[in-house]
């Protein structure tokens, strides 16, 4: 009784010290939107209705070429990117630029959907309501990131509620210890967001400039988890009765 096998590698001459086969692997096809893995074969991508999706690394392999088309959108999962081993080609033209960009809010790297807001006001039971610590949520890394901005404003707080799609006529801007956080809350957080000054017409707070000014060359913008937090409410404007 036997059996036949393929296996690779494999020794090319009859000895234990032989050379070894080039090892092969046979490709697995990539869907025409979603995109990943490793390249062992040559393509182009041409402009097409959808972005491509990159919902895991993607390797060219040594000898192999991607070509990127002008016009081509792609989209990349969080945590997610390009490693060239091969060639990459890619040339856009004005008006037909290439785009690489995050993965759209409604998916994330397991094709479900994402959080679509990306503020919040936290108190240490609840996160819905119209007062609380400011978080912002980090898209590429999918954490909600405390902020401990010294210098955020009313008009920053002004811009939270309006994107929160609350009033905005009586806002109070303060700043507090956050007594539920210990020190392992913040050191797992991997990026920080950088000090935002905004104007107060925008409507979120992705849109307000980084703050520039006063910022030490080099350093890099984080929060202890002993740090004064910055706590906004919203609400109605309150008026007073001072008649009689």
């Amino acid at each position: 009784d036997h059996a036949m096998a393929t296996y690779t590698p494999y020794l090319v001459e009859e000895s234990f010290e032989g050379s070894l086969s080039i090892a092969w692997e046979k490709p697995e096809p990539m869907g025409r939107e979603i995109l990943g893995g490793r390249l062992l074969e040559s393509i182009t991508l041409f402009p097409q209705a959808r972005p491509y999706k990159v919902m895991s690394d993607l390797t060219v392999m040594p000898g192999v070429m991607l070509t990127i088309t002008p016009g081509v959108e792609m989209e990349f999962a969080p945590r997610v990117g390009l490693l060239i081993l091969g060639t990459l080609v890619a040339r856009g033209v004005r008006g037909r630029e290439i785009i690489m960009r995050p993965l759209s809010a409604r998916y994330n790297e397991f094709n479900q959907p994402m959080v679509e807001q990306t503020v919040r006001l936290c108190t240490p039971h609840n996160c819905t309501g119209d007062e609380g610590f400011v978080e912002m949520y980090n898209t590429t890394t999918q954490q909600w990131v405390p902020v401990c901005d010294s210098r955020f404003s009313e008009r920053n707080a002004e811009v939270t509620c309006r994107q929160l799609q609350r009033d905005t006529l009586d806002i109070f801007v303060g700043r507090d210890r956050r007594y539920e956080l210990h020190p392992g809350d913040t050191s797992r957080i991997w990026s920080w967001h950088e000090p935002l000054q905004c104007t107060g017409e925008e409507k979120r707070l992705e849109d307000c400039e980084v703050r520039l000014n006063g910022q030490v060359y080099g350093h890099i913008h984080r929060c202890n988890w002993d740090d004064q937090f910055v706590f906004v409410r919203c609400g109605p404007k309150k008026l007073y009765n001072n008649w009689g």
